[in-house]
């Protein structure tokens, strides 16, 4: 990340007595597509804001190239905004809208004329410039709200939840198309969402906000399997979070609390838990020496069954890729891991997975994980 394009230090913002932002950090590579991510009144928006110029921070320094922007108006700012409404010219064609950028610049009216048909083309409006916005659909509005946007070619690129007024389908359709645009034009986009898979899908980097502060940054595959928080690794799809407690009397290695025993003690009482992703969690009939489940429910999904099964205290989420026999609530099922894929968020720091033996009952189906120095994923 040392060609950052864009460079949040320590912004900070309060509006009244709610604090949006507290010391913000983030360096945005060049010509990649970064996502702030988070549930609503994160800050996430508020950040974008304060990068094109519509808030002006408490504290803290917004560079762009390396030079500070925090005293420019919106305008000399060189970074385009695409709001969730569109925000398309009811009165003018396809045409006036994408092109009004280049219509204040002054541009030409024969030049303006041959980029705006080239953005048009672009985004799959070709033949469509002399219509209004009325008489498009929703995913044809988002369109000529981005090709205005990238118009005037401008190498950073900002979107505020673009996607969410459109159905699933339509969603995939847009973002695909964006991804690739941006790709071939090397622009750099900041991106803000609430959707995880959408995130997951479309960035390079993802910053994961709470409460105004940045939880976490990084590659998607990295937040995904190698949350450092528990708030990441919950909000980012579907977790599997077991605290974790103590392997035997004389405090060796560590075990699924709920599963391994009755015990299930709060999660913020543990120093450590263990993360498992659905994926990871495998469902069949039940065989000696496994550990064993109730399912509650099974979902079937296309691709893949979701489960929910309860063991013991625990209620866990598994999804099967073989629909070949799906299980119903109330059948007895056989529960095992894939433990090579375990992630460890908390004090203890650990290396492998284990499994136990069986000599007698009670060490059936548990799993140690044997703590050393350093790291913190049982990869």
């Amino acid at each position: 990340m040392n060609d950052a394009h864009i460079e949040f230090e320590k912004v900070s913002k309060r509006f009244g007595k709610t604090t949006a932002l507290r010391d913000v950090s983030l360096k945005i590579p060049r010509g990649c597509f970064a996502t702030l991510l988070g549930p609503s009144g994160c800050g996430k928006t508020t950040l974008l804001g304060i990068l094109a110029g519509f808030h002006v921070q408490d504290a803290g320094e917004v560079r762009v190239n390396g030079t500070s922007v925090s005293n420019l108006p919106p305008e000399k700012r060189g970074t385009p905004l695409v709001f969730q409404d569109y925000a398309l010219f009811p009165h003018m064609t396809v045409s006036e809208n994408v092109g009004y950028g280049l219509r204040v610049s002054k541009t030409p009216k024969a030049k303006a004329a041959g980029e705006v048909e080239r953005a048009l083309d672009m985004f799959g409006l070709g033949g469509m410039g002399k219509r209004y916005p009325k008489e498009l659909s929703g995913g044809q509005q988002q369109r000529v709200a981005f090709a205005r946007a990238l118009i005037t070619k401008k190498d950073i690129l900002l979107l505020d939840e673009p996607l969410s007024n459109l159905d699933a389908k339509l969603r995939g359709e847009v973002r695909a198309r964006l991804r690739d645009i941006q790709r071939q034009s090397g622009i750099t986009v900041v991106y803000v969402t609430h959707d995880q898979d959408e995130a997951l899908a479309m960035s390079d980097y993802v910053a994961v906000m709470r409460a105004g502060t940045v939880e976490q940054y990084g590659p998607p595959r990295e937040i995904y399997h190698r949350p450092k928080t528990r708030f990441v690794a919950d909000f980012m799809g579907s977790a599997n979070i077991l605290p974790l407690i103590p392997g035997d009397a004389n405090g060796r290695g560590l075990r699924f609390a709920g599963i391994h025993s009755d015990e299930t003690p709060a999660e913020d009482d543990c120093d450590s838990c263990a993360v498992l992703r659905p994926e990871h969690v495998r469902v069949g009939a039940p065989s000696r020496g496994e550990l064993t489940g109730t399912v509650e429910d099974s979902v079937f999904r296309g691709k893949i069954v979701e489960y929910r099964v309860r063991v013991r205290n625990k209620l866990l989420t598994a999804e099967v890729f073989d629909a070949s026999r799906i299980y119903a609530p109330g059948e007895r099922v056989g529960i095992a891991f894939d433990h090579d894929k375990a992630h460890v968020i908390g004090k203890e720091r650990v290396k492998d997975v284990e499994r136990l033996g069986t000599e007698h009952a009670s060490a059936v189906g548990e799993w140690k994980l044997v703590a050393i120095e350093g790291g913190a994923s049982a990869n």
